[in-house]
């Protein structure tokens, strides 16, 4: 009924347009006369826009939609295409993918009606930015399209354009689809298309180094040494340190492959130190590195390292997700304040034509209303989509982190096969066990409808009653897991549960020897801000002198570091068995 009245209230408000247009207006007039004061506007704000960009996206869109509009009105194909390429490239860098696809489709069409001699150089850029934006959405085959439609729209004295579209294409190959003799066909061309333009050491540096990146991905090890040789050849000063740090990166993937894992590690620091100076710890190039950091670290047995890196890659991986969430929100912003300037233009013709028809004046007015009616309600729709997308998100973070400390942990069973010293497989089984109750929080938080919060009842009964089965006490032992039915952030709960993880583990293996009838009890109480972990066994108990502070086993003293983390304490009492108290605020 609303959409019907909005229609039918519409097409009065056409009509009467259509009664004015038969004799223009003063400010109708007024365009047909400033066109050259409208080209001086479209120059200032371009370069206004480009200002923008680096720190200020929002602002940067703005002005970019606001130079579509100039354009429009200058009625110059060639401005409105470089217009609405420029407002693709901030709605791609803001993420909004299908907007930005559109207005590069409208720079094409633009393009393609300008009388000029470089319209297929700017067709050609556009379509590569079309393609990153299909990468960025997953959508490979299209961008592999849209690449090879940019290479063919490029004239044979092209030669810097084609070099460039060489490079992204030998890096879509083996970034994306993983195809090695494809990258290296591209990357072999924009190099020898880059030598052809002579081009300097630096300027080649990227594709060469990346091809032996490519090489080395694909086994063909020698042929990678030669390439990196060549490029260890050139003097230092003559690379950037971006291009110095490629190369440290290369000679640890060359020593990681040869099995020399621990030197790796020792090349990859400081190339890692650099990462973090340079502030790119948070890209992908970044947190690619420290994904080959646990790889190399586990390898080399340094189980530790491993654990420390996978810790941070995590910090860094929900970083991006707040990052991405707050990019949401202002893009919200964003589109909000155009529909207002939008709107405020909009009333401001209306009130013209309200002053010389005020016939009208509550039909315009009941148009508004329900206009922004409408508006309102699909600002909502898109709000709320674009929450379920973000919490869509955070559960396949939540899976994948759980899917990888499962291979971790099914890693660690196939080396312990090959252990034969008997405290070597006590130690990997400990570590599978910590692994477990890690991947059992991710588990349920992507299980759960709070996608940060755990429900801490479950959690302690299924880790019990996992360890229970694991040593065997499931129907020998009288367990009680007394926990109530709360939420509990992850922060709170991994630490928690790694100290449940090694008392109750400490309690299965030493704790019930010539015990007839084994109990264990799990209590976890809350009162006055005020939060404490019960575990208790009746057990034959620690040695006489026993001191926790001072344990030198590694599960006790790991159970010290996290109470700590908890910012808590930890105390032991002996009575018909041994308790422990973990005490924490929160």
């Amino acid at each position: 009924m609303l959409v019907n009245l909005i229609t039918f209230f519409l097409a009065i408000v056409m009509l009467i347009t259509d009664m004015h247009s038969v004799s223009p207006s003063s400010e109708q007039r007024q365009v047909a006369t400033g066109e050259t004061n409208l080209k001086e506007r479209y120059d200032a704000l371009l370069k206004k826009s480009e200002e923008y960009k680096y720190d200020q996206a929002d602002s940067a869109l703005l002005a970019g939609l606001e130079l579509v509009t100039i354009a429009a009105e200058i009625d110059d194909p060639a401005l409105a295409g470089e217009a609405n390429r420029l407002v693709g490239r901030y709605y791609r860098d803001l993420g909004i993918y299908d907007q930005a696809i559109d207005h590069f489709y409208r720079s094409i069409d633009n393009f393609e009606k300008a009388a000029s001699s470089e319209n297929n150089v700017q067709i050609a850029r556009t379509y590569h930015d079309i393609a990153w934006v299909h990468v960025n959405m997953k959508e490979l085959a299209k961008a592999r399209d849209m690449f090879h439609n940019s290479i063919a729209e490029y004239t044979s004295s092209d030669l810097e354009n084609i070099m460039t579209s060489y490079h992204a294409l030998g890096s879509f190959y083996y970034l994306d689809l993983v195809n090695y003799d494809s990258a290296v066909h591209y990357l072999k061309k924009a190099i020898h298309v880059g030598e052809s333009l002579s081009y300097g050491i630096e300027e080649l540096a990227e594709p060469r180094l990346e091809l032996c990146h490519v090489l080395i991905l694909d086994d063909k090890f020698d042929t990678a040494n030669n390439t990196l040789s060549q490029m260890k050849s050139f003097p230092q000063d003559s690379l950037s340190n971006y291009s110095l740090a490629y190369i440290s990166f290369l000679e640890g993937l060359m020593l990681d492959a040869n099995g020399e894992y621990d030197q790796a590690l020792l090349v990859f620091e400081p190339v890692y130190s650099w990462i973090q100076s340079a502030s790119l710890e948070g890209s992908s190039t970044g947190q690619n590195l420290i994904k080959q950091m646990i790889s190399t670290a586990y390898r080399a047995g340094q189980f530790q390292l491993a654990f420390h890196y996978l810790e941070r890659l995590k910090e860094l991986e929900a970083a991006t997700i707040f990052k991405d969430r707050q990019r949401l929100t202002k893009t919200l912003e964003i589109q909000y304040e155009t529909k207002r300037k939008e709107q405020i233009l909009s009333t401001q013709k209306e009130q013209i034509i309200l002053q010389e028809r005020i016939l009208f004046v509550s039909v315009v007015g009941l148009l508004l209303v329900g206009g922004l009616l409408v508006w309102l309600y699909r600002v909502y729709q898109r709000v709320d989509s674009k929450n379920k997308k973000i919490e869509m998100l955070m559960r396949e973070l939540h899976h994948r982190v759980k899917n990888n400390l499962q291979v971790i942990s099914s890693l660690l069973g196939l080396q312990s096969m090959k252990l034969e010293d008997a405290d070597a497989q006590k130690a990997v089984a400990e570590g599978k066990e910590r692994i477990r109750a890690m991947s059992l929080i991710h588990q349920k938080l992507y299980q759960e409808e709070n996608v940060t919060a755990v429900n801490i009842k479950e959690y302690m009964q299924n880790l019990v009653s996992e360890l229970s089965n694991s040593y065997g006490y499931h129907d020998k032992a009288k367990i009680i897991v007394d926990v109530p039915d709360l939420a509990m952030d992850a922060d709170t709960t991994l630490p928690l549960g790694l100290i449940v993880n090694e008392l109750v583990s400490n309690a299965f293996k030493y704790a019930y020897k010539d015990i007839e009838k084994p109990v264990l009890e799990l209590k976890f109480i809350q009162e006055n801000k005020l939060s404490k972990l019960l575990i208790k066994d009746n057990g034959k108990g620690m040695p006489v002198g026993f001191d926790l502070s001072s344990a030198q086993s590694f599960g006790l003293k790991l159970v010290n570091l996290l109470a700590k983390q908890l910012n808590g304490n930890i105390t032991v009492r002996q009575e018909g068995g041994l308790e422990y108290l973990v005490s924490f605020a929160g």
